[in-house]
């Protein structure tokens, strides 16, 4: 079976000698970011897809599902090159005990990995402040499962963070199985749409050097670098439930390339289930949900 290649990208930023100066973007970049994104058009979720009616709406989400985030091992130093990568959060929610958290990809950090909210144009924006840590990242973690799953605790300013488009935050909580048709949110590719071809099952997924054994589903959407942790979601009574979130894709998109140039390419997702099934032995108090 073909390896799955993760949808997460970096960069080589220096940061000025002025820290009030934006970082600027450095022409130095490994494969596997994503330069010079044309937005392509929204596609446009089908009709409601048949799921279980149990849904998950927390009572307080800090970041939308889709808000763009920059990670990196250190803070940045004026006058020197700054080395981050940049993802997406598929959602967030707060606990019990009054703490908040996001859920984006496993390999887009590593535990203790700062978290940064992202621009729309992917350069760092000096002087900053991290709005989160990774706590968990399972891919970087001894006997975990094999899940591309990161858990961010959120204890910055997210009032300037960045999503592609509003989304509310719904999670699937029960399901027979995966919907037919899904959709993913990603900062880099938006809104792309498409068919269901594999339920969840053990699959190879590259992330820079290293190649792992990892359990994800596939469908023929379209996602590049920098949409890895976003929400992969369907539409279910007239509102976007989150069933799963972005870990690769089939196919490297090129620089300059548009999804049109990948038709074959399909996408690598981790199941709601399975992340849920996660968190809720890496929490201390439960979600905190909105009553209705």
């Amino acid at each position: 079976m073909a390896g799955i290649v993760s949808c997460s990208a970096s960069s080589d930023q220096q940061a000025p000698e002025n820290g009030d100066a934006e970082l600027s973007q450095q022409a130095r970049v490994d494969s596997a970011t994503a330069e010079g994104v044309n937005e392509e058009e929204l596609q446009v979720p089908q009709e409601p897809q048949e799921l279980a009616d149990s849904v998950l709406s927390p009572s307080y989400a800090p970041l939308q599902p889709g808000t763009a985030i920059d990670i990196s091992a250190d803070y940045p130093v004026p006058g020197q090159h700054f080395n981050f990568s940049y993802c997406t959060v598929a959602y967030s929610f707060s606990t019990e005990d009054g703490r908040s958290f996001a859920v984006t990809a496993s390999h887009c950090g590593k535990e203790g990995d700062l978290v940064w909210a992202g621009s729309p144009d992917n350069t760092f924006a000096f002087p900053a402040e991290p709005i989160g840590t990774f706590t968990y990242s399972s891919l970087y973690t001894e006997n975990a499962e094999n899940l591309d799953i990161g858990l961010i605790e959120l204890n910055g300013n997210v009032a300037n963070a960045y999503a592609p488009r509003e989304m509310e935050t719904h999670i699937a909580g029960r399901m027979e199985a995966l919907p037919d048709y899904v959709c993913k949110m990603g900062r880099m590719t938006y809104q792309t749409c498409g068919n269901l071809t594999h339920q969840s099952a053990s699959s190879i997924l590259r992330f820079g050097e290293q190649e792992i054994r990892s359990t994800a589903a596939r469908a023929q959407v379209c996602a590049r670098n920098g949409d890895s942790g976003g929400p992969v979601f369907a539409m279910v009574d007239g509102r976007d439930i989150i069933v799963g979130l972005v870990s690769g894709t089939t196919e490297h998109m090129d620089e300059g390339q548009t999804c049109a140039d990948v038709e074959n390419m399909e996408l690598s997702f981790v199941s709601i289930l399975d992340i849920q099934a996660v968190l809720d032995q890496l929490l201390d108090a439960p979600m905190q949900l909105a009553t209705l």
